[in-house]
């Protein structure tokens, strides 16, 4: 079915058909709408692919993650900042398959978690695909839970994502994003002071 009606179609449907036939187009109009906003921003894609319902402050937590080099997030738990991080990763390897990701976490366990649910969502996820077709897991090079490639026009030697906990092999990595989350305890007190002399900046 064509994306619009013509006076032509108009002519030749019954009314009831007419109707349906302009409510499908809709709805089309409506889908294509949502592909393309999810496509060119990291919280559309988690309403698209998740239904994850964001709010304000993720829509603060996404423009700070993207204008600035560095960045202190501080937010209690629950607040959807892994579930943020998570979209926006996403988000960065289908515009670049040739981005390298670092992912370090409290643990190794978390922060396996967290790449699990990032690669699955490549794998499995037919909403994710309809975004970024040419997105695809590269088991030739590596496809484990902490580390895995997806497919590059690039042949890097680092894979797109590493995820370790802290402590962990990180001086060995290339990356071009790194991502340190929960590596202090929730009752640990930031010097704000000290932090935003070295950092370019911080949200709250």
């Amino acid at each position: 079915m064509s994306e619009t009606l013509t006076r032509g179609d108009e002519a030749r449907l019954t009314p009831d058909r007419w109707q349906l036939e302009q409510e499908v187009v809709a709805l089309r109009r409506e889908e294509g709408t949502r592909l393309n906003a999810a496509r060119e921003d990291p919280n559309e894609l988690g309403r698209y692919v998740f239904r994850f319902p964001f709010g304000q402050h993720h829509v603060q937590l996404v423009q700070a993650l993207q204008t600035h080099d560095r960045l202190i997030v501080e937010a209690p738990p629950r607040s959807g900042k892994t579930a943020t991080l998570t979209h926006w990763f996403l988000w960065l390897i289908g515009r670049d398959p040739n981005i390298r990701i670092l992912y370090v976490s409290s643990s190794d366990m978390q922060a396996t978690v967290v790449s699990s649910l990032v690669k699955s969502t490549i794998e499995f996820r037919p909403e994710y695909r309809e975004l970024f077709p040419d997105v695809r897991p590269d088991s030739d090079r590596g496809w484990a839970d902490n580390e895995w490639f997806v497919k590059r026009p690039k042949p890097f030697k680092d894979p797109t994502f590493s995820a370790f906990g802290k402590g962990g092999p990180i001086l060995t990595r290339g990356a071009d994003v790194i991502v340190y989350e929960s590596v202090r305890p929730h009752t640990a007190r930031v010097n704000a002071l000290h932090e935003r002399n070295r950092q370019t900046g911080t949200i709250r």
